[in-house]
């Protein structure tokens, strides 16, 4: 049985005195009244708009689409182009909020950034998602696109890019709607290759951005439209309507300084485009999610081994194992619900710890399972150790950080498909251990922490695996 995530973390904070449940950080604001959803886009500049991209052509390779080119075609076809920005969530972003969203320790997030439309209502977002006069979550009409287009990340272990429902009706949900554009659905080269994503819910936007797109260069092949679900979205500008966002993921890259540089210098480009008189609505068809777990393999052949593993590392720390349960984080799911999912991704499946758990300064957790990327059921796996108060990722670990370490315990072939991590406040140079810290970035001593364990992306299927596919990690708390 999957549990909610909220269930999860109400029963660590209720058993926490000085925890508190951590409350939502959106709200609108509906005090500003706006047009209706069919407001016209308003009287725009795009003579500026071509010139000013015109002006970074000598950062644009001689072979690369030039962004101004795309711009010009789409005003040509009667649409407002605004150029928006791409920037980056970082940890330290979210110490002074009341939400961090159980973010991935080993994974950055990207952001697209958006003016916002003359009419277009204002949302209470923390500061992390406001640059300037941009905002990371917006409202749209039906006849409206975003879109990011350049290069993918340098090689690495995953990338992804998801569209999400931020907020509805001031309740934040941030729930994914469809899946994620990764690496295999790019195709055979799919790092630091020429892309570009679409979201919208209109098929004659989608038609004109297409269109100039391909005008401009870019083939078929590298265009990807992502249909928003009309049928479980409310489309406008108005306080009424959804607000809308987005993330990109990368992790465990070849390079860390090609993701540095990257990451300082993304080359990617992000349009806001409206039709200059507002259009009725013409839904795009939602795309059926892909499904989980088509190649029929499991990991029940080595429940037997991770009881061995279990067993062997009792014999070295006494103490009483506890099980990692999936979460249920299902974007369509958690809008029908109308609950909160935490920027969920269909390219993972998510198990969490149940109890709040703390971590004394004599005290260790072995965390031990099974790695999933050795089975062939995800691309790369990881911990990641937050705070429960706030969801700051203030610690974790890979597979590939985990590399040999069941072998410490457990002296049998199998152990290259098992894991075993201890996490500490003072690991006094031991391998296979993490440090928990205390202070701005950590958990205090007698603060709770939640452990969220990722599988992500099982290869060719191009989404994540199946959740009961997969023998959940346990733990292990040991003086």
């Amino acid at each position: 049985m999957k549990l909610s995530l909220s269930l999860l973390l109400s029963l660590a904070c209720a058993c926490a005195d000085d925890i508190q449940a951590t409350p939502d950080v959106m709200g609108v604001d509906a005090s500003d009244p706006f047009s209706d959803s069919g407001a016209d886009a308003g009287p725009g500049e795009p003579d500026a708009v071509a010139d000013a991209l015109m002006d970074t052509a000598a950062d644009v390779g001689s072979d690369e689409p030039h962004p101004a080119t795309i711009v010009t075609a789409l005003e040509d076809d009667e649409y407002v182009v605004d150029t928006g920005s791409f920037g980056w969530l970082e940890v330290e972003d979210c110490i002074s909020e009341e939400t961090c969203y159980g973010a991935n320790y080993v994974s950055p997030y990207g952001l697209i950034f958006l003016p916002r439309a003359d009419d277009e209502a204002p949302s209470d977002l923390a500061p992390f998602f406001v640059d300037g006069d941009e905002r990371a979550a917006w409202r749209l009409r039906s006849d409206e696109a975003v879109v990011l287009f350049g290069r993918t990340p340098p090689e690495m272990a995953y990338f992804g890019l998801t569209p999400y429902l931020f907020s509805r009706d001031g309740d934040e949900l941030f729930a994914s709607l469809g899946d994620t554009l990764n690496a295999d659905v790019v195709g055979a080269s799919p790092f630091d290759a020429r892309f570009a994503y679409v979201m919208t819910s209109s098929t004659a936007t989608s038609e004109a951005v297409t269109d100039a797109l391909e005008e401009a260069g870019y083939a078929p092949s590298e265009i990807t439209v992502q249909p928003y679900p009309s049928e479980l979205l409310q489309m406008g500008r108005d306080a009424s309507a959804d607000v809308l966002s987005f993330l990109m993921r990368v992790a465990l890259p070849a390079d860390p300084d090609a993701l540095t540089t990257y990451r300082e210098a993304p080359p990617l480009t992000v349009l806001r485009v409206s039709a200059a008189t507002a259009r009725p609505a013409d839904p795009l068809a939602t795309l059926p999610l892909r499904p989980e777990g088509v190649l029929g393999l499991n990991e029940s052949g080595l429940g037997g081994a991770l009881d061995d593993l279990e067993e062997a590392i009792r014999e070295v720390h006494a103490g009483f194992p506890l099980t990692l349960r999936e979460v249920d984080l299902d974007g369509y799911q958690c809008i029908e619900d109308d609950r909160e999912c935490l920027g969920d991704n269909n390219d993972t499946p998510y198990f969490a710890s149940i109890l709040p758990v703390t971590l004394d300064a004599d005290e260790r957790i072995v965390v031990f399972g099974v790695r999933h990327d050795r089975t062939d059921l995800a691309t790369y796996v990881g911990l990641s150790v937050n705070a429960t108060e706030g969801q700051v990722a203030i610690a974790g670990f890979t597979g590939t950080d985990a590399e040999g370490s069941a072998a410490v315990y457990l002296d049998s072939p199998e152990s290259d498909s098992l894991f075993a991590m201890i996490l500490a406040r003072d690991c006094a140079g031991e391998s296979f251990c993490v440090e928990i810290p205390t202070g701005t970035l950590g958990a205090d001593l007698d603060e709770t922490v939640t452990l969220l364990w990722r599988a992500y992306l099982q290869p060719g299927t191009q989404t994540g695996p199946s959740g009961d596919d997969l023998v959940a990690p346990r733990y292990l708390k040991i003086r």
